[in-house]
Formats: C-alpha cells, structure tokens, sequence
C-alpha cells in the first residue's frame, strides 16, 4: 500500500494528485530557465579578473593602484612625476 497521510482512513488509497496544468508547467520552465541564465551570467562575471590590483594610499595621501596601465599621452609632467614614474588618474 503507497504511503497515505495519516488523516486518511485505514484501508482507502489516497488519490492522485492531478496532473500540472500546461500554462503552469510552461511558466515553471520559463522560470527554471532564468534561474540558471542568470546562474550562469553570475558564475561568467566572477571568473574575470579585475581590471587593475589594489588600491592603497601611502603616505601624504599617495595613492598607488597596482595593474593599472598610464595613460596613452600623459603630457608634460613634472621632473618629480616622471621620477615617481606618477601619472594622472
């Protein structure tokens, strides 16, 4: 005898629980389909790298961003910029 709830009489089998309606089990596919869209968009965007390192403040409030690339025509800069090899943010 399949597993009954124990509201049912002793002896009567339970009835089946009626099938999924079509417009439900679509809406419940097109759900599941989202979940694991946006699943696989989240685990995408973790796996890339950053696109520079840290970013710390020394002293004087320095502040130094590792990774980073200068940027392509920096100009005229002083002597103590081009020493510090320091660019402009």
């Amino acid at each position: 005898m399949p597993w009954a709830h124990p509201s049912t009489p002793p002896g009567e089998v339970p009835a089946a629980r009626p099938p999924l309606p079509p417009d439900r089990a679509g809406a419940l596919a097109v759900a599941a389909l989202a979940v694991v869209g946006a699943t696989a968009v989240g685990w995408r965007w973790a796996g890339r790298p950053a696109r520079i390192g840290p970013i710390t403040m020394g002293p004087g409030g320095w502040v130094s961003v590792k990774g980073a690339r200068p940027p392509a025509d920096p100009g005229k800069r002083p002597w103590w910029a081009r020493l510090l090899r320091a660019y402009r943010l």
